[in-house]
Formats: structure tokens, sequence, C-alpha cells
């Protein structure tokens, strides 16, 4: 038992040569939230990257939230059928079976802070730049990704809307690397500093895409995002204040990657998930082989139950204009 207010157990699993320590709290008797099942420790498989995790604790995903229906009214059945299910994911990913999972859900696993929005045309790489877009008038400004000098009109407005019509989004300078395949650790640790991200770009064939990153910008923060099949991965670059100085920022700026590569593990590296909002992604990711309706403009003849809603859908689908 725990000192909350909810039951909380911890145990081992160890059917099928498995091992390992996983706990689990009952928040709710009635189940409409399924009990919450962690992993604390893998066993023999420490180390090991494991698909289905949510978050640095270790939280494990067995089940779908309104997937299924569980029993009130036998509490004991229903905790021993949660922790089957989780047992059966958690064996099947220390185990490897589930590494293409792990290929699919890789943009989860490598995110450690808020997702960047991020707006792209799918070819494009090289010099981007993050824009801090104000998208309310009492929310921080959120993150976007977008080409140089080229924020989507749409959020420029927005951006003015909110903050004043004279109002400029701040830029900051992000290396856009583009690989064609699909990212994943293979079992290895994600990148916390900046050997790790070497050793990783390394990995993909793109390492000679780190020096123009850590050239690039001003201050403390460099930024690289790394566009694959499967996700688009974000690392901030946090250079220690020690090179805060004129010598190194200005004089001798070209010198600087190979100065934080002589001490790598110096040099920290925060995470972000790229969210991506482009035109390609939201209005073509369900048409499959159909063309896409943003920029069509599209005449609609009645406006009554069976037009309104024709209207609303078109919008939804990304129709350019309705006349």
């Amino acid at each position: 038992w725990s000192e909350s207010a909810h039951p909380y157990y911890i145990g081992r699993i160890e059917r099928h040569g498995l091992e390992a320590v996983v706990s689990i709290e009952i928040p709710d008797f009635d189940f409409v939230d399924p009990p919450v099942i962690k992993l604390l420790s893998r066993g023999k498989a420490e180390g090991k990257r494991t698909p289905h995790l949510i978050g640095p604790d270790g939280m494990v995903c067995y089940v779908a939230r309104n997937a299924m229906v569980f029993d009130r009214y036998d509490p004991g059945g229903t905790v021993l059928q949660c922790l089957q299910m989780a047992e059966k994911v958690l064996g099947d990913g220390l185990r490897g079976r589930s590494d293409l999972d792990y290929v699919d859900e890789f943009s989860e696993y490598w995110a450690d802070y808020p997702a960047i929005l991020v707006d792209l045309p799918s070819d494009f790489h090289r010099d981007g730049e993050i824009f801090d877009v104000a998208l309310s008038r009492t929310a921080r400004d959120t993150l976007v990704l977008a080409a140089k000098d080229d924020l989507a009109p749409s959020l420029v407005t927005m951006h003015k809307a909110n903050r004043g019509i004279e109002a400029v989004p701040s830029t900051t300078p992000c290396r856009i690397v583009r690989i064609d395949r699909d990212l994943s650790a293979n079992g290895a640790a994600l990148p916390r500093n900046l050997r790790s991200l070497a050793g990783f770009l390394d990995k993909f064939g793109v390492l000679s895409e780190l020096e123009p990153a850590l050239q690039t910008g001003t201050g403390l923060a460099r930024w690289i995002a790394i566009c694959a099949r499967n996700a688009t991965c974000i690392a901030e670059i946090q250079i220690p204040k020690f090179f805060d100085r004129p010598e190194f920022m200005k004089s001798r700026k070209t010198a600087l990657p190979r100065l934080l590569l002589d001490r790598p593990e110096d040099v920290t590296i925060k995470r972000y998930l790229g969210a991506p909002i482009d035109e390609h992604f939201l209005y073509q990711r369900n048409l499959g082989a159909a063309h896409s309706l943003a920029r069509k403009n599209i005449v609609l003849i009645g406006c009554g139950t069976i037009g309104s809603f024709l209207s609303y859908n078109l919008a939804q689908s990304g129709a350019g204009t309705l006349g």
C-alpha cells in the first residue's frame, strides 16, 4: 500500500522467462479509468528500449481508453485481467516481438518536452527557424518550426491579433536534416548529451549536419531537427555557460563546434516531439489516392439541411474557398 489515497502494489512478473518489477495503482474502483501500471525494472532486459511505455516513469499502455468495459462488480478479477494484459504487452516488448511498434511510436519515446508544431514541405532540408507564435492572448507563445522567413501567413495574422498589429514572432535558427528511413534507437538509450546525439546522427549517416547546427545561432541554445518517415525529432543543444563569452560566440565562433565536441558530456540535450501541421499532413493523410481539396474553389448551390452539412464537411476537408 502507498501513502496516497489509492491502493498501490508492487510485485514481480516472472512468467515464461520474463523478469520485471511493476507497480499497479487503482485510482477508481468503478474502473471508468483503468488501473495505472508502471514498469519499475526490466530485470535481465535492463537497458532495452520497450514499446508501449508512456513518459519517463514507465507507465504501461496496455489498453486504449474506452476500448473495453471493465467489471466493477469483480474488482479482483478486473485487476488480474489488467495485469495479464500488461504482462503480454511487456513480455512481447522485452523479448523483441514488438520492435516494429517501437518504430511506429518512436516520436513518443523521443520527446521529454512539449511538442513543437512543424510546418515544413515534405522535401525541405537545411536552414529553418523556430518561431514563437502567440496562438491566444493569454497562453504562452507556441513554438513553430518552419522554413527560414516562411511562417504561414495565417500564423502571422494570429500572432498580430494576439500581440498587436506591429508584433513580429521572434525566431531561432534550426538546422533541418532529412533522412529517407525510419528512426529507431535499436535498443540504445536516446541522446541526452552531445556525445550520444553525435552517435545517433552518425548511425543514420548525417553526422556532418551537426557542425553547421552548432555554428548557427546566438546565445547558448542550438537546434537541430531530424525529419524521417516515422517522426520529426527535434533536439535543443544546451551550450554550457562557460562558453557565453565574446571569444567563443564571436571571434572564435567557427571553432565552437570543435570545442564543444572536445567535452561532449558537458553539453546536454533537450528532446522535443515534432507535431506536423503542414497542409500535406492535414489534408492528405486520409485521402489515399484522392486529390486534396486545398486551394480548390467549390460552388455549393443551396445551404439547407444537406447543403449546410456538405459545407461543414468540405471546410473540415480543407477546401480553399466555398461560394
